[in-house]
């Protein structure tokens, strides 16, 4: 059996169940996950990007409908975000200071972004998404550091638009792979998908 006939029986065993469960199962934990990502603890253990390049090959699939899930993360990274804004800035910069140990804070990456948090908003919130560790951090320290929720929300809107369909629509056009070449080259697609992950992962390490 190869690799596009198995992929194929795991669809079909999804899809065996009724589609009102596998919308609301699907839709329940995208948001979840969302709204996780972005808090303290959670945000640094919460696989968020497999869960969404899964789910953007499911939409592929035609198991749920792309644009929905889009809204959907959409909205749990706002609402995630204002979350960890406000319980930075409830118990403060000390807090990570207290906890470093515990939350396993990386302080270079710490010290960058709290400077690049006070230079360009913007930006900070934009690249803070691209890793767990920063991802986390910066709505916290940005409420840590007083700035102005209504800022803070513009900002948060306009980056989120970019990353929420992006790991989503990673997962989608590598279903489109698995579809076109999946009988010949599924192989070679997984291994091309985990050195670019890894690659991705070890760029993170150095930069942010």
């Amino acid at each position: 059996m190869n690799l596009d006939n198995l992929t194929q029986e795991f669809f079909n065993w999804i899809l065996s169940y009724p589609p009102d469960t596998i919308f609301f199962v699907i839709v329940g934990v995208l948001f979840i996950a969302s709204v996780l990502e972005s808090l303290p603890f959670t945000g640094m253990i919460f696989p968020s990007e497999s869960l969404t390049i899964f789910f953007g090959i499911l939409s592929f699939k035609g198991v749920v409908n792309i644009n929905i899930l889009i809204i959907v993360t959409y909205i749990g990274i706002l609402l995630g975000d204002i979350i960890g804004y406000y319980i930075g800035k409830k118990v403060g910069e000390e807090f990570l200071r207290k906890h470093s140990k515990k939350l396993k804070i990386d302080e270079k990456k710490y010290n960058k972004m709290k400077e690049l948090l006070d230079d360009n908003l913007f930006k900070a919130l934009f690249i803070g998404r691209s890793n767990g560790f920063t991802r986390w951090i910066t709505p916290f320290l940005a409420g840590a550091n007083g700035i102005k929720i209504d800022k803070f929300i513009l900002v948060n809107i306009l980056t989120a638009a970019f990353w929420a369909p992006a790991f989503l629509l990673g997962g989608y056009y590598l279903g489109d792979a698995f579809e076109i070449y999946g009988k010949y080259f599924g192989i070679s697609i997984i291994i091309v998908t985990i050195i670019g992950y890894i690659f991705y992962k070890i760029y993170n390490k150095k930069g942010f």
